[in-house]
């Protein structure tokens, strides 16, 4: 967040399942500075295109 506290969402990696693109929706009090997708344990092709900044 802008502020510099972090909220944590966890989903399984089902919901890529046939598809490419997912939309989640999240309630925010706060303005958002940036998203990172971490893929823990599960290995990702190309971890540079996990972050966007806002």
């Amino acid at each position: 967040m802008a502020d510099g506290s972090e909220k944590v969402s966890h989903y399984s990696p089902v919901v890529w399942k046939g598809t490419k693109a997912i939309n989640i929706k999240t309630s925010a009090n706060k303005k958002i500075k940036s998203i990172v997708i971490d893929g823990g344990i599960f290995m990702d092709a190309s971890p540079a295109d996990n972050s966007l900044s806002l």
